[in-house]
């Protein structure tokens, strides 16, 4: 999922018996904030991980400790952001901060098409309209 430029999220909608849905019922604002917890803690994972090995290579002189510090407060930045439950692309970064990060391939940063497969026959389901404006992916 890292390597491609965007996401395709697809939720169902549609009732089935025959199907049975992981959580007992469909409610696909409740799955999708789901996957969105799930991409956050990826990202946060990794962001993480990056920060710990930074905070260690600024402290010792090298050619790229300049980088590294401006690596490491955008990262810092990006922390906060999940741990606000933010997606890393509502950050208003420029387009240089942009490009320090750009090689993690964070999930939380791709923009994502949100589609909700319901059965031919069956109605939209109550709130999915106003759900789906209100999403944060």
């Amino acid at each position: 999922m890292r390597d491609c430029d965007a996401l395709l999220v697809v939720l169902r909608g549609f009732i089935d018996d025959r199907v049975i849905h992981p959580k007992g019922s469909i409610e696909p604002p409740r799955d999708l904030a789901f996957i969105e917890a799930e991409m956050l803690l990826a990202d946060l994972d990794m962001v993480e991980r990056r920060i710990e090995r930074l905070e260690v290579q600024v402290k010792r002189p090298t050619s790229t400790q300049k980088q590294d510090l401006i690596e490491l407060e955008i990262l810092k930045r990006c922390r906060d952001a999940i741990s606000e439950e933010r997606p890393i692309k509502t950050l208003q970064l420029k387009p240089d901060e942009e490009k320090a990060i750009r090689g993690f391939r964070f999930l939380t940063a791709k923009d994502a098409l949100i589609v909700i497969n319901f059965a031919d026959d069956q109605h939209l389901l109550i709130g999915v309209p106003l759900f789906l404006s209100m999403s944060g992916i």
